[in-house]
């Protein structure tokens, strides 16, 4: 049984291997890095609106996108509304500037 295992495991390890070596699997790389980049940019901006609102991006897209659990869901949901409170203190901070 247990060599059952180890052929359906390594089986498993050579498709994966294969799998992200697929031209879809090289363009989704590509992108991920464009995104990386993206991020270092947006960090580098300093624009804490605009950081704010690429990690709401990302939390909304992970919560419709890949969500497979509801304590998966759970915790992101919990995450954008934690979000929610950092994006209304710093509009409280902007407006008591312009005072």
């Amino acid at each position: 049984m247990i060599e059952k295992f180890d052929r359906a495991f390594l089986r498993e390890k050579v498709l994966t291997s294969e799998v992200n070596k697929t031209p879809e699997a090289k363009e989704r790389g590509k992108v991920r890095l464009g995104m990386n980049q993206l991020v270092r940019e947006v960090g580098k901006s300093s624009d804490i609106d605009l950081i704010l609102a690429v990690e709401r991006c990302f939390l909304e897209n992970d919560l419709a996108e890949y969500a497979n659990s509801k304590g998966m869901a759970d915790s992101l949901a919990a995450a954008i509304a934690e979000l929610g409170s950092a994006e209304r203190h710093v509009q409280l901070v902007a407006e008591g500037r312009q005072r």
